[in-house]
């Protein structure tokens, strides 16, 4: 797909990685619509974009109302999205025993609920006219597991899951669909996550230091997301260490896990 003058919608859009990629999409010629819960984010957002944003607007991707109420405005203001980025989603750790089922509503309900949302409300406009791009964010968790993370590998997992049918299913309409799956990417969302498992701050505090080791930021992802939007690539590996690990994976079935145990911060 060339990118020039192509209409893209990137849900999360006020940092981290769907920012870096609204802004350089922006920058290959495209037109922006996009949307955050974070109001001030995403105003951020809009104004570092100036004349290429041409849609914005607040949104809870949990909120199924909410997510028709802006399909239908963006249709109305901008059009239908060439390429839809379901990017919004929520970081969480800790022990299966200590996390709740309001934990597991919260993290599935964004995480993967959030994509779904996207998908059921935008896929059906870009099959009718045949033509268009969905890219779902998933995780180097999505693909391989690890302790204290299973609510947020079990929503990534879905992501997979979810974009694996999705692209077969959608390639006889012309519609195309890429997962992609990065590792450790310093975006903040540490700063942000929900932990059930011993005190939050301090949790936060080792998970944000030993991302900001890695200092691989969210500018390297973005560029995983343009070049499978144009090549209409799948499943997408992103970071070292998701590649190593799927690997592992599939050379060692049962492994890899443990050996992700040993090298994430407990």
């Amino acid at each position: 797909m060339k990118l020039a003058d192509k209409l893209v919608f990137i849900t999360g859009a006020g940092s981290g990685i769907g920012k870096a990629t609204a802004l350089l999409l922006a920058r290959n010629g495209c037109r922006l619509a996009v949307s955050d819960i974070a109001e001030d984010a995403l105003a951020a957002t809009e104004a570092e974009l100036g004349e290429s944003c041409v849609f914005s607007r607040s949104l809870d991707v949990r909120d199924a109302k909410a997510f028709a109420a802006l399909r239908d405005a963006m249709f109305d203001q901008a059009g239908v999205p060439d390429i839809l980025v379901n990017n919004a989603g929520v970081g969480m750790s800790g022990r299966f025993i200590d996390t709740s089922l309001a934990d597991w509503d919260w993290i599935m309900g964004i995480n993967f609920g959030g994509v779904v949302n996207g998908c059921h409300y935008f896929a059906p406009a870009m099959v009718s006219r045949g033509y268009g791009h969905i890219v779902n964010m998933a995780s180097g968790l999505g693909l391989v597991g690890g302790p204290n993370l299973a609510a947020y590998a079990a929503s990534k997992f879905a992501v997979v899951g979810l974009s694996e049918s999705l692209r077969v299913e959608l390639a006889r309409d012309g519609v195309g669909v890429s997962t992609i799956c990065p590792g450790i990417v310093n975006t903040g969302i540490t700063d942000r996550m929900r932990v059930t498992t011993g005190e939050q701050s301090e949790a936060r505090r080792k998970a944000s230091a030993f991302y900001n080791k890695r200092a691989y930021g969210p500018e390297g992802i973005a560029q995983a997301v343009v070049r499978a939007v144009v090549k209409n690539s799948g499943l997408v590996t992103v970071c070292p260490e998701t590649r190593i690990a799927f690997l592992l994976k599939r050379l060692f079935p049962g492994h890899a896990a443990a050996i992700l145990g040993k090298i994430m911060p407990g």
